[in-house]
C-alpha cells in the first residue's frame, strides 16, 4: 500500500511539473530599433523565467568582454545608455532565464553614428589581428551558448 501511495505522490508531482512548465512561454528576445554606434539600446525579453541575464558580445573583440546586465524584476523592456562598439561591428545579444534557458540575437551589425565619445581610440589591425578576432569571438559566443562565461 505505502508503494502505492508513494508511486501515486511521485506521478502527481511529474504532472504538476510538466503543466507548470508548459504554461512557461518560450524565451525570446527582441532589439527594438537600430544597434547604433555609441547610442542607447532598446531590447526586449518575452517568456522564460525571470531573472534574465542578458549579455551584449562584440562578434569581432577578442580582448573584449562581453557587456552583462542583470535584470532582476518582471520588466521586459531593458534601454542600455551607450553601446561602446563601432559601426560596421556586429553584436550578438543572448537572453539566459533563472532556469538556464537561453536565446540569441543572431548577429547584429552596429549602425553608424556621429557620436563616437564611447570608442577609444584604436590604429589600424593587421590582417593577423583581424583572423585572432574572429577567431575569438567565435569561441566567446560558443562559450556564452555554453553558460561558461
Amino acid at each position: 500500500m505505502l508503494f502505492v501511495v508513494l508511486l501515486l505522490t511521485s506521478l502527481l508531482a511529474v504532472h504538476a511539473l510538466s503543466v507548470r512548465s508548459s504554461e512557461r512561454e518560450t524565451l525570446s528576445v527582441e532589439i527594438r530599433g537600430s544597434v547604433v554606434q555609441c547610442e542607447a539600446l532598446d531590447v526586449k525579453v518575452d517568456g522564460g523565467t525571470p531573472p534574465y541575464t542578458l549579455s551584449i558580445l562584440p562578434f569581432m573583440e577578442v580582448k573584449s568582454e562581453p557587456l552583462v546586465f542583470e535584470l532582476e524584476n518582471d520588466t521586459t523592456t531593458a534601454f542600455f545608455p551607450s553601446i561602446p562598439f563601432l559601426s560596421g561591428d556586429f553584436v550578438v545579444v543572448i537572453v539566459k532565464d533563472s532556469l538556464g534557458d537561453s536565446i540569441d540575437s543572431g548577429l547584429v551589425r552596429v549602425a553608424p553614428s556621429d557620436n563616437s565619445l564611447c570608442i577609444r581610440n584604436s590604429s589600424p589591425m593587421s590582417m593577423g589581428e583581424i583572423l585572432l578576432r574572429v577567431l575569438g569571438s567565435w569561441i566567446h559566443a560558443v562559450r556564452a551558448q555554453m553558460g561558461v562565461l
